[in-house]
This record gives structure tokens, C-alpha cells and sequence, in this order.
């Protein structure tokens, strides 16, 4: 798992893509998830409707930082690390490729597929859109009405902002704050407030 980016790019829109290489047909789908579910989901439906093909091989690298492939029966190696390494090259994030395989008779070899499968990603990426993201991490905390313009003067050295604030008794603060600034941000408002301040039950 990679750690997870401030800002990153991501697919707008889907791109597809089609090769043929020595009777194999390949078939490249490059697509925006949110979570491991929604790529699931995706993956689900390709699989419904290419429910012939030879193997289903997919990448996806989500905001989280997490990252996952699979070969889906093809030789150890060749085709979901070669997917995620397009991914990993364009520098995107909340991003899956799923490449549907139909074996047209002639074996590749283990250099052959890793080159299909890769140039098979690559052009469905350059089929697909890109826009920036600012990635956060959200922070849900407790504290009394009197305290949050304190919150707010401690939280904006971090970056973070307010998403939401509600009031009752007490103030019930939704934080957005960067990756790389959470868990710095976290400490200082634990020092400052107390442990009570991410009571949000309380």
C-alpha cells in the first residue's frame, strides 16, 4: 500500500480500448472507483457481460493508497502487476482497469502477454479523461460551542477545513484535513481539547 496523496489525478470518464495480438483479442476498460466495493461492482458487471471470455486480469489504486491486481488465471506476473504499472505510471488514483482476454489459439509466452496487456491499458487510459483531486481525510469531533473558533485558529495551520458543524449542546464538528497532515493534526487537537473532543457518541 502506497501512502495516500494531498492531490491526485483521476479518470473522468471511462476509456476503452481493443488490440489484437496473433489471434487474441484484448479488450481494455479504464474507469473511476471511489472504494474497493464500487471496483468490485464493476469488475462484476464486466464479467456478466464478457461471461465467454478467456481471463478477466485487473489493477486498481485507489486515494486510500491501497492497491490491488490480479493475473485472473494468466501466467504469474504477466498481466495485473503489468495493469498496475500504467496506473502507476500516469500517476492516477481511484482508478481501475480490467483487460478481458479472448485466447485466439497461439500462446504469447510470458514477455508477449505483459506487453499486450500493458499497451492494452495504456490505450484505454488515453481514452479516458483526467481532472485533479484534493484528497482528504475526515476528522469527526465533540467539543463545546465556545471552543470552535479556538478549533478553527489550531486546525488551519494543518490545512484542514470545516465540511459540516452542527450545534446541540455541543458543537459537532465534521474536519476535512489532507493526508499528510491528519495524524499531526489529530495530536495537537488531543493535546489542546482532550481525548473527549473525538467522542462523537458523547
Amino acid at each position: 500500500m502506497s501512502s495516500a496523496p494531498d492531490e491526485y489525478s483521476t479518470i473522468t470518464r471511462p476509456g476503452t480500448s481493443e488490440l489484437r495480438v496473433k489471434g487474441s483479442r484484448f479488450f481494455g476498460f479504464a474507469q473511476a472507483v471511489e472504494n474497493e466495493k464500487e471496483a468490485d461492482q464493476l469488475r462484476t458487471a464486466l464479467r456478466r457481460k464478457y461471461y465467454d471470455a478467456t481471463h478477466q486480469p485487473f489493477a486498481y489504486r485507489l486515494a486510500t493508497g491501497q492497491e490491488r491486481s490480479s493475473d485472473d488465471g494468466e501466467p504469474h506476473g504477466t498481466s495485473g502487476r503489468s495493469i498496475l504499472a500504467e496506473i502507476q505510471g500516469a500517476d492516477l488514483y481511484n482508478a481501475q482497469i480490467v483487460v478481458v482476454r479472448y485466447f485466439g489459439g497461439t500462446k504469447l509466452g510470458k514477455g508477449g502477454l505483459a506487453r499486450a496487456f500493458s499497451e492494452c491499458a495504456r490505450l484505454a487510459l488515453r481514452e479516458a479523461g483526467r481532472r485533479r483531486v484534493q484528497n482528504v481525510n475526515y476528522l469527526r469531533l465533540v467539543l463545546p460551542p465556545e471552543d470552535v473558533n479556538s478549533l478553527k485558529v489550531i486546525t488551519s495551520q494543518f490545512g484542514a477545513k470545516i465540511s459540516s458543524i452542527s450545534y446541540e449542546d455541543k458543537a459537532k464538528v465534521k474536519l476535512a484535513v489532507p493526508p499528510s497532515r491528519s495524524a499531526a493534526c489529530r495530536e495537537v487537537l488531543h493535546d489542546r481539547f482532550g481525548p473527549e473532543i473525538f467522542k462523537i457518541g458523547a
